[in-house]
């Protein structure tokens, strides 16, 4: 017997199967009622232009957020963060001459890098090599 997780899923991949195959009809029928009909597609288009990605509400902490700026703002700061290196992974400028101190810097060993690519023929394009 499945489980409810087995029939939430089945479900669920039933229901955006369904809402996907409406959504075409939708676009087909507005499509196909250009000439006879156009305001459906000019409808359309200026609904799809007045959405926005923002959220209208938000809450950081307990604060409720309505401003599109200030959500924006908030999202900004709160992953201000994200892809910020760490000083202690600058490369000391002193071993930059030296390729196995660039490569000890990222975690992994010259050989690793160097040695693969030696195999490579130099006359052919790089996408040759390439699975």
């Amino acid at each position: 017997m499945a489980s409810d997780l087995d029939s939430y899923k089945h479900y669920r991949r039933q229901a955006k199967i369904q809402i996907h195959d409406a959504y075409e009809r939708y676009l087909c029928d507005i499509e196909n009622s250009i000439i006879s009909d156009s305001s459906n597609f000019w409808h359309f288009i200026n609904n799809r232009k007045s959405r926005s990605r923002i959220p209208a509400t938000m809450f950081l902490d307990t604060q409720r957020l309505e401003d599109p700026q200030v959500i924006v703002d908030a999202f900004g700061t709160h992953f201000s963060s994200v892809g910020i290196i760490p000083a202690t992974m600058f490369l000391d400028t002193q071993r930059l001459e030296d390729p196995q101190a660039i490569v000890d810097a990222f975690g992994t060993h010259f050989s690793s890098v160097f040695q693969p690519s030696a195999t490579f023929n130099s006359n052919s394009a790089a996408s040759s090599h390439i699975p």
